[in-house]
């Protein structure tokens, strides 16, 4: 099962999430954090989604593939999140302008906190609740603790 702790996290990723977590809350977005670190056969159970499997497509990641699926000396490491801002206590959509406004201010304060978001993604597969450790970071971090 998917873990949703922050502690699974690498330690400049979980930097950037609590800042966002505490960003969010300020500006009034309340939130549920959904994923930190899957497995990579839970990534691949992701991707079958719409290709093998019934459902929407979710993700172009297969497993070891996502920042969700990295690891650090042989340990399981999430150098990602996905995160859903909520209305009324219920997952928000992203139908309506007011909606997508609401995740646009998501992506805008996961950026200032260092992370990327899927949002901005292009292609066919934006992924709206998807944030991850910036790619300068990444480098930095995945050089620095070389296996």
């Amino acid at each position: 099962m998917a873990s949703r702790k922050l502690e699974d996290c690498s330690t400049p990723t979980r930097a950037c999430l609590e800042e966002f977590e505490l960003q969010l809350q300020g500006a009034g977005i309340a939130f549920v954090r959904s994923c930190t670190y899957r497995s990579s056969d839970e990534q691949n159970q992701l991707y079958a989604q719409g290709r093998s499997a019934p459902g929407l497509r979710v993700t172009n990641a297969r497993g070891g593939q996502s920042l969700h699926n990295d690891t650090l000396y042989g340990e399981p490491c999430s150098n990602a999140a996905d995160y859903y801002p909520l209305d009324g206590g219920k997952l928000l959509d992203n139908r309506t302008d007011a909606q997508v406004a609401i995740w646009e201010h998501l992506g805008q304060i996961a950026i200032a906190c260092g992370l990327e978001w899927g949002g901005n993604w292009i292609g066919p597969l934006r992924d709206m609740p998807h944030v991850q450790l910036n790619r300068a970071a990444y480098l930095e971090w995945k050089a620095a603790t070389q296996e």
